[in-house]
């Protein structure tokens, strides 16, 4: 915090001096043409006083004002940080949900459908179990999270109204964890233009400290569309694309 208004209190100077060195030029413009003249004469001679460039303070402001841009959130607490995120909606409050909640059977035919060379769709059991397997038990046995495989994503698609928010909601309930809500359109309006890049930092780092974490990116699938002309139908006021390059770093 002291680094930052050190930079703060820089960038006031800076632009106070710069603002001063205009003044000054301004006033010793104006005048008769005579004057003018007199005054080009001394400063070829070599006589006259050379004015104090304001460069350099402007050069200071410029890199006061990059290193808080590059650096948002390292001289923050993580309760700010904490603070920030759930006004701005994007640290939830999870609803309680259990991964029984997600009813359904095996699917029967299975066995019969892969030995006429078929693929079957997944069984809503085998996607619980899948989801216990790969989510909930990593997520809430630290001993299970060093031995099993590390996983780090789970996709979970299929038409609407299937239980896909159900089940996101289950891990996060099960495991104590904090759900982020990174959904283009539920951050919509948030951090607009670059600063969507301030937020997915913010977000990784919180998400970090405060483990076990489980972010919601709803609608991923639009999130990596190219074509623009499709993109415009989605709505909204920013692209949802505008995360795109902070997920595949």
């Amino acid at each position: 915090m002291r680094a930052l208004l050190a930079n703060l209190r820089d960038m006031v100077e800076a632009e106070l001096a710069a603002k001063a060195g205009k003044k000054g030029g301004k006033k010793g413009g104006k005048g008769k043409k005579g004057g003018k003249n007199e005054k080009k004469a001394k400063g070829a001679g070599g006589g006259g006083k050379k004015k104090k460039d304001p460069t350099p303070h402007v050069r200071a402001a410029v890199q006061a004002r990059a290193l808080m841009a590059a650096a948002p959130a390292a001289d923050r607490s993580m309760e700010s940080l904490y603070a920030e995120l759930v006004s701005n909606g994007v640290l939830v409050r999870c609803p309680p949900a259990h991964i029984q909640d997600y009813l359904g059977a095996y699917g029967y035919m299975g066995s019969t459908l892969d030995k006429a060379g078929i693929i079957p769709d997944p069984s809503m059991a085998q996607v619980r179990q899948a989801v216990s397997e790969f989510a909930i038990l990593p997520l809430g046995s630290a001993q299970l999270h060093e031995r099993l495989p590390y996983t780090r994503t789970l996709l979970l698609f299929g038409a609407e109204r299937t239980g896909k928010t159900l089940l996101t909601h289950a891990v996060a309930s099960m495991c104590g964890a904090n759900l982020f809500d990174l959904s283009p359109r539920n951050i919509d309006g948030h951090y607009p233009g670059k600063a969507v890049a301030m937020l997915a930092h913010m977000v990784f780092k919180v998400a970090r400290t405060m483990a076990p974490s489980v972010i919601l990116i709803d609608e991923v699938e639009k999130v990596f569309v190219s074509d623009k002309k499709r993109a415009k139908e989605f709505g909204g006021q920013e692209p949802f694309s505008r995360i795109k390059k902070d997920l595949i770093k």
